[in-house]
Formats: C-alpha cells, structure tokens, sequence
C-alpha cells in the first residue's frame, strides 16, 4: 500500500509508512543502550574534570 508518493524532476519516491516505523523502532531499539552508556560516561568524564580542575 502507498501511503506516500514524492514526486522530484524525474524520479518517484514511494514510501510505504509502516515499514519506515518498523526501521526506525529498530534503529530507535539498537543504539538506545549505545547513547544510555554514552550519556553515562560523559556524565562521569565531566564529574571528574570538574573535580580535577577545582
């Protein structure tokens, strides 16, 4: 089923919207826990140059 249809020059886009929610949960799902440990260690990293710097 299409659900939306873009139209640039001479080409056509075609995107099916379930499958671009379906890409982006899992997108979403697969570098959750990647930014969580990021946040964590920067988090961390600044409480220990703040209390290096004092």
């Amino acid at each position: 089923m299409v659900t939306h249809v873009k139209k640039t020059q001479y080409l056509c886009y075609i995107y099916n919207e379930d499958e671009i929610d379906e890409l982006i949960l899992l997108i979403r799902d697969s570098f959750m826990l990647a930014f969580t440990v990021l946040k964590d260690t920067l988090v961390k990293k600044l409480e220990e140059a703040e209390s290096d710097w004092m």
